[in-house]
């Protein structure tokens, strides 16, 4: 009698066992994905405030090197280290206010 209790309680043990699997395993993977979200996120924010920007051109002033609505990621880190050289192409932002 003990033998078909034991037998009747294991697969309601297995699929508790399994829900909690799957739940706990839902939870991991969300954890993971948010942690994946919030670094992408901060990599995207240094690279875009410190590295490189993007532009539109504005304007027909750069033809024929670039034309208007042209999009040019411009490289921040360079300028830091050395002066512009001849030939390259150097992005002023306009003056507010």
């Amino acid at each position: 009698m003990e033998d078909k209790d034991q037998e009747q309680s294991k697969p309601q043990f297995q699929e508790k066992r399994e829900s909690k699997s799957f739940i706990s395993r839902l939870g991991l993977f969300s954890l993971e994905a948010i942690k994946i979200i919030v670094l992408a996120s901060i990599t995207v924010f240094i690279v875009r405030s410190f590295i490189f920007k993007p532009f539109y051109v504005k304007g027909s002033s750069m033809e024929p090197s670039f034309l208007e609505h042209d999009y040019l990621i411009v490289d921040q880190l360079t300028y830091r280290f050395r002066e512009p050289r001849r030939g390259e192409v150097v992005v002023f932002k306009p003056p507010t206010g």
